[in-house]
């Protein structure tokens, strides 16, 4: 989990806004799908 974590929070950093729709949406799927489980 903190890789992940880790690795979009890099990825928003060095790409900026462009992948922080993205972003969003791979944090909301995780926190959805942990919910559902």
């Amino acid at each position: 989990m903190n890789y992940s974590y880790d690795r979009v929070f890099y990825i928003n950093t060095d790409t900026g806004k462009i992948l922080d729709i993205r972003d969003y949406v791979f944090i909301f799927n995780f926190i959805y799908r942990r919910l559902n489980l």
